[in-house]
């Protein structure tokens, strides 16, 4: 019976022994799994930033030309607007009173304009 005894007390230490190892291996992988999740999720937040900066810089790039080009409009603007008052002033000053105040009137409007383009533009840049 020591025999029976001997081969039941190994074979319970060697299935204890295994499902110790089992179980140290189902840790080790659950482990393992979770740092792999990590790294995927770490690689997908950094794929997901990456369209976003790109967007950025689109909408910058965009932002700068359109700066450019409405300064290059205003720069026409006011040379348009120059051009018409030095050939207006001439004539302004040849008219009688009532259009002469019209006239002039025009003129200040036209520097309201420019002061209203100037003033959105400083707000879109």
């Amino acid at each position: 019976m020591n025999y029976i005894s001997k081969t039941v007390e190994d074979s319970v230490k060697t299935v204890g022994e295994t499902a110790k190892d089992a179980f140290y291996i189902s840790v080790g992988l659950g482990v393992m799994g979770f740092q792999k999740a990590q790294v995927r999720r770490q690689e997908i937040k950094r794929r997901l930033n990456e369209p976003i900066s790109t967007v950025e810089a689109q909408v910058a790039d965009v932002r700068s030309t359109l700066t450019q080009k409405l300064l290059e409009i205003e720069k026409s603007i006011d040379s348009v607007l120059s051009n018409v008052e030095g050939f207006v002033e001439p004539l302004e000053a040849k008219l009688p009173e009532f259009p002469r105040e019209i006239a002039k009137n025009a003129k200040e409007k036209g520097r309201e304009f420019r002061v209203q383009v100037r003033e959105y533009l400083e707000k879109i840049s």
